[in-house]
């Protein structure tokens, strides 16, 4: 075979194996993803966090690793992913504090929640509920309201912490409801059930998700949800709306990018992303959980995030808190 023959051959079989080649490199698996969560394993965040990675996995055909990385306000979390590239390959399980709340609540932050991430989307949220002691005398929201204006500062309300969901959904409240309730900050959910149940704290704003187990044994009452309809894990529940108020308040979480990620990538991720939120058998999981899927797109995330930061910023200015 002269050679000339011989690099015509090679050149053909080259051609001929280039597709097949091809088809062979995209069955490879790219880089795994990784969801950093800023809460201990076992969580609500981290159950999420695990039901997202568990799809993402299979809609996206890459492994998706859970990092927990618990710490004050999600702050160390994202301090960890200092320097990783921007490449969509690290997310950040974040809620209501590190791309919200926190913009106000810290003087100064170590992090931008701007520009230093990409929304890729909303995964779901929980309702807040007015829960309080079963020794309560008023037997509704306008009642207890009522109380709380002839006795300024003799009723106290739970939360987990100060900054917390709770605690602004509390400031909140006493802003739109012009009432005197003394706020007494707990270390944590399971802190502040026994003393709600016995009458030590005479209120609680709790999530749905953390408040179902109680409600549903009849151990403690609840006088409105802060959604915009009943929730069917509790229907006689009434709205705060429908008990008097114009109030509405969740614990949300959602899907964050570390940097800037280039558009597509983005879009990418919010449709995996989104085949999982959008789901019957997601909704069903959350409804389990007394949650709600928020399925959405990249853009919808980043202006509800912006919308939270500007309505949340108001209350914690008008509440004068501040956290070091």
């Amino acid at each position: 075979m002269s050679q000339p023959t011989k690099i015509a051959r090679r050149l053909f079989l080259a051609g001929a194996a280039a597709p097949l080649l091809a088809r062979a490199a995209r069955a490879q698996p790219g880089a795994p993803l990784r969801i950093v969560v800023p809460f201990t394993a076992g969580g609500l965040t981290d159950l999420l966090a695990r039901r997202v990675a568990d799809g993402m996995s299979r809609n996206l055909g890459v492994p998706v690793i859970v990092d927990n990385r618990p710490g004050a306000a999600g702050i160390p979390a994202i301090l960890s992913l200092r320097g990783v590239p921007a490449d969509g390959n690290t997310l950040y399980m974040t809620y209501l504090g590190p791309h919200a709340a926190n913009a106000s609540l810290y003087a100064s932050l170590p992090y931008d929640p701007v520009k230093d991430f990409t929304p890729v989307g909303a995964v779901a949220d929980s309702p807040l509920t007015l829960c309080v002691t079963p020794g309560m005398a008023a037997r509704n929201l306008a009642e207890l309201i009522a109380y709380a204006k002839a006795n300024p500062g003799r009723l106290n309300f739970a939360s987990v912490g100060n900054g917390s969901p709770s605690h602004l959904a509390l400031e909140l409240f006493k802003l739109q409801a012009g009432v005197n309730i003394v706020h007494v900050p707990y270390r944590g959910t399971a802190q502040v059930a026994p003393d709600l149940l016995t009458g030590v704290v005479d209120g609680y704003f709790d999530p749905a998700a953390t408040a179902t187990p109680n409600l549903q044994s009849g151990q403690i009452r609840a006088f409105g949800v802060a959604s915009d309809k009943r929730l069917p894990q509790f229907p006689s529940v009434p709205t705060m709306a429908e008990a008097g108020l114009d109030f509405r308040f969740s614990t949300w979480f959602g899907l964050v990018a570390a940097g800037q990620v280039p558009a597509a990538r983005r879009d990418e991720l919010n449709a995996g992303l989104n085949r999982i939120v959008g789901a019957p058998d997601f909704a069903a999981w959350c409804e389990g959980l007394s949650l709600r899927p928020l399925p959405g797109s990249a853009e919808d995330f980043r202006r509800f995030m912006a919308e939270e930061t500007d309505r949340l910023g108001r209350v914690v200015r008008s509440a004068n808190i501040r956290l070091e």
